[in-house]
């Protein structure tokens, strides 16, 4: 539409240069804003609505059926019926159970630290026997060790005043054999005392074994009394479906038949647009008569003046031309 109102508007430019050339334009003032408000149905002409048709009545066949024979059997909702009980049931069972062994734990937590809070006084008790055991050791290892250390201490003082002399070599060799006999009961001693010592640890590990595996088999007995404690609930709990049945319907056959489709008349025709233009509607009439202003005075052999005084008023010639154009004259 923008271009073929730019072709009109160089063809209007090119007609008035053309006309200029020949004779001078008489200049005419045209009335634009009462154009666009007054001629706008000549503008715009719109035809009238085509009112709708209405549908005339008529007469169709509506085909037959054949007769059916067929069973109905309850026994496939029965079965879904039975696998939600089922599903629910087992929902149950599953919360019942965790339920239990959660309270049946709490318990037996409480008694596990009460276990483990008991192995300190047995340590105790164990490095209390242990200290005696390992001090009666001592006692005889000492009674043994003393004397022959004394005899070492003798010799030591001795020997170095004559080592060439009979008596001399007797004791060095007393000497040695002494050393030997202490280291002996030094290390017997030693591997005594921490045989002793060990005895604490692994008296707290043997009690702390046997704690740990008595938890243990009480969270499994936990574990079984809690399934057998939600079953029993829920066996109050059972829901009995009704037996199934089967039930044979028969359909008997559908002739086929006529009927007579009632006729209806059409709608109404849409209302005629009223001819009254909005102020942006107006301002685009006015565009258009513009355009076509310039057209019809570069034909024409006029040349327009946007104000009315000292010309003639033509607008009633630009109306009309532009109703002969509508027109097809």
């Amino acid at each position: 539409m923008r271009k073929n109102r730019t072709e009109l508007i160089w063809v209007g430019i090119a007609l008035a240069i053309v006309s200029g050339c020949k004779t001078q334009p008489e200049t005419v003032y045209v009335d634009l804003d009462r154009v666009a408000i007054t001629a706008s149905n000549v503008l715009h002409a719109t035809a009238a609505p085509v009112p709708p048709k209405g549908q005339t009545a008529s007469t169709a066949t509506l085909p037959g059926a054949p007769g059916r024979d067929f069973l109905l059997d309850s026994r496939p909702q029965l079965d879904r019926a039975q696998g939600l009980i089922d599903q629910d049931l087992k929902q149950a069972r599953r919360g019942l159970v965790r339920q239990y062994t959660i309270e049946r734990n709490a318990d037996i937590d409480e008694l596990h630290q009460k276990q483990l809070r008991s192995l300190k006084p047995l340590a105790d008790q164990l490095r209390e026997q242990v200290g005696l055991e390992i001090r009666a050791k001592f006692e005889a290892y000492a009674r043994v060790r003393g004397p022959k250390l004394s005899r070492l201490t003798a010799l030591q003082a001795i020997i170095p005043r004559d080592r060439l002399s009979e008596d001399a070599r007797r004791d060095a060799v007393e000497l040695a054999n002494l050393k030997g006999e202490i280291a002996k009961l030094d290390a017997a001693y030693v591997q005594e005392r921490l045989t002793l010592q060990a005895k604490v640890q692994t008296g707290v590990d043997v009690a702390l074994t046997k704690i740990q595996t008595d938890i243990s088999l009480l969270r499994v007995q936990a574990n079984d009394e809690a399934a057998v404690a939600a079953e029993k609930q829920l066996a109050d709990t059972k829901v009995s479906l009704p037996a199934p049945q089967s039930v044979r319907v028969q359909l008997s056959p559908l002739p086929a038949r006529q009927t007579v489709i009632p006729g209806a008349p059409g709608p109404s025709a849409p209302p005629k647009i009223s001819g009254s233009l909005r102020s942006d509607d107006v301002k685009t009439q006015r565009d258009l008569a513009t355009e076509q202003a310039q057209i019809w005075a570069g034909t024409s052999g006029y040349r327009l003046q946007s104000t009315p005084g000292g010309v003639r008023d033509a607008t009633a010639e630009f109306v009309q031309w532009i109703k002969d154009r509508k027109a097809g004259h």
